[in-house]
């Protein structure tokens, strides 16, 4: 009774506080201007309209909350809980993996933490300007572009308010939850895999290349990929335990993931395509179907409330089909590039690509019916949200990053580790013979496999804009032209303070070529320039000679300084 009266005071107050929060914002002009004073008018006028519909979400709140209260009331001799549904935890016992995973936890630490402070790459740079130095206050409704990772940017503008600004400090949140997300993978798969191969799957995570550079990487996948694996273990107990609990953390799970990156709003497209064919399948009864409405109904109301104030904002850039460095992407769209820029990005040759593509085929599908056959709804929810992503982008016309795939991450290395216990024990069952040893030796080659590139993560950095700038500082003379093409040009510009040209996308660069000094060109993203600015390529290798490539390990991010005598 005691907490019942507890919950019904929490629920008034509650009911009371989103009253009068609508009531604050009443003047929502007031309310832009106070956020972002030194905006233009037409911001303002956005801003102000999202203001609008954080009121009418925060009005609806109230109502809500009103109408809970009432159902208190008026329901004092029933209990608000469904004993029925909930089943009680099966005891178990401490075991050595859940010991273990606390070295390899250790270990994943020690790794990201190492070079953290190593040089930004283009988006770390604009993620810092856009959104993390401005105001809280500011950087929670602005959106300038989609390389703002709303929860991310308010994260690291609490990690560089309280460490300081730094590379490492940027970088904190990414740590954090690139660690986070190796114990996530374990927790997740040992419900579904058991301990040994839900261990040795955190271990291939926390010495995976991609990962150590995606959580050195101050953007929001290490928290999509944690909330993306919280969220497929949370719906698979929702959908098979049928409890209320279980819904309500996959739905604030699945706002956390949409937060921290857009695209995980196909992961909850996925995932109610996958629970509504399953439960159409089991034949469900209404309180599942009540419970499942009620969870996905729930985190959209999350998330709304997040991205309220900025949806005019968000709904002006994608009406525009442009990317965040606002230019026309030619070759990034394509789907054979995605494929060899994946290729590249594993360490495959190009030229082996698509014979190695067809072997993955073949491979990967029987790979694939192997683990359909562990767990059909695991395996669904696990890799659906990766076809909807993927067809959604090529609908809609938008950049096939491969790493917008990088939430597959945990699923991927979990796969790995249980099909190469699975060969292993094959093996062990076929040769009776053989020393039982064997049966872990599909094992250790994964393993050794992911170690090999573990360190050369650390060789080169993201991108190394400072050893370019401080090489044109010292070679240049004092009447020498400079010039900084497209992405470059804006971070030498605005993070460098460079004095430097920038032309602009249809330029001739004759037209700022020095006449009685020297001109250097400084540009990143050469595959890039060689697709979407032919001319300038074209310049560059009939009258430029080719000064210094300074090496990054994102992929096509070498800076390349070219002189003209």
């Amino acid at each position: 009774m005691f907490a019942r009266d507890k919950l019904y005071s929490f629920t008034a107050i509650a009911a009371a506080l989103t009253m009068f929060l609508a009531a604050v914002l009443l003047n929502h002009a007031q309310t832009a201007e106070y956020i972002a004073p030194q905006s233009t008018i037409d911001y303002k006028d956005q801003l102000a309209t999202g203001v609008i519909y954080l009121r009418v979400l925060l009005v609806m709140d109230g109502l809500l909350l009103l109408a809970l209260l009432w159902l208190f009331r008026s329901s004092t001799n029933r209990s608000l809980v469904d004993h029925q549904s909930m089943s009680k935890p099966v005891a178990s016992r401490l075991q050595l993996p859940d010991l273990l995973i606390i070295p390899v936890l250790i270990l994943a630490a020690a790794l990201r933490a190492y070079s953290a402070n190593s040089g930004l790459w283009i988006d770390e740079y604009l993620t810092l300007v856009r959104y993390v130095r401005l105001d809280a206050l500011y950087t929670a409704t602005n959106f300038y572009d989609d390389n703002q990772h709303w929860l991310y940017s308010l994260l690291a503008r609490f990690s560089i308010t309280t460490f300081g600004e730094s590379s490492w400090s940027l970088r904190l949140p990414a740590i954090v939850f690139g660690v986070a997300s190796v114990f996530a993978t374990y927790l997740v798969g040992r419900n579904v895999f058991g301990r040994n191969v839900s261990l040795i799957a955190a271990l291939i995570l926390a010495i995976s290349y991609h990962h150590i550079w995606y959580s050195q990487n101050a953007r929001g996948y290490t928290i999509l990929l944690f909330g993306t694996l919280l969220s497929v273990g949370l719906l698979h107990r929702a959908l098979t335990d049928n409890r209320y609990r279980d819904w309500v953390l996959y739905a604030l799970v699945l706002a956390l993931c949409v937060t921290a990156h857009l695209t995980g709003v196909f992961v909850g497209i996925a995932h109610f395509f996958v629970a509504l064919i399953f439960l159409l399948s089991k034949k469900a009864p209404g309180s599942a179907w009540l419970k499942m409405v009620a969870g996905f109904a729930m985190a959209a109301w999350v998330t709304l409330h997040c991205f309220a104030v900025a949806i005019p904002q968000m709904m002006s850039f994608f009406a525009g089909g442009e990317s965040a460095s606002g230019t026309p992407n030619i070759h990034w769209k394509s789907l054979s590039w995605a494929v060899s820029e994946l290729f590249s990005n594993l360490g495959i040759p190009l030229q082996a690509g698509w014979v190695a593509l067809a072997g993955f085929a073949i491979v990967g599908g029987l790979c694939c019916w192997i683990c359909w056959r562990r767990d059909r709804l695991f395996f669904a929810l696990a890799t659906t949200p990766a076809i909807v992503l993927l067809l959604a982008m090529i609908l809609l016309e938008r950049n096939l990053w491969p790493r917008l795939l990088f939430n597959m991450a945990g699923f991927v290395v979990l796969y790995l580790s249980y099909l190469a216990f699975s060969a292993g024990n094959l093996a062990l069952a076929r040769l009776p013979h053989v020393a039982p040893g064997v049966r872990y030796l599909p094992v250790v080659a994964v393993i050794a496999a992911f170690l090999i590139g573990t360190f050369s993560v650390y060789r080169y950095p993201k991108q190394d804009f400072q050893s370019a700038y401080q090489y044109i500082d010292q070679n240049a003379a004092d009447s020498d032209k400079v010039i900084a093409l497209h992405m470059a040009g804006v971070i030498f510009r605005d993070i460098y303070q460079a004095d430097w040209l920038v032309p602009d996308r249809n330029d001739d660069l004759s037209h700022h070529e020095a006449e009685d000094s020297d001109t250097w060109v400084v540009y990143t993203l050469p595959r890039y320039i060689k697709n979407a600015r032919p001319q300038w390529q074209a310049k560059l290798n009939s009258e430029y000679q080719l000064a210094r490539t300074f090496k990054g390990s994102l992929g096509d991010g070498d800076i390349l300084v070219y002189r003209k005598k």
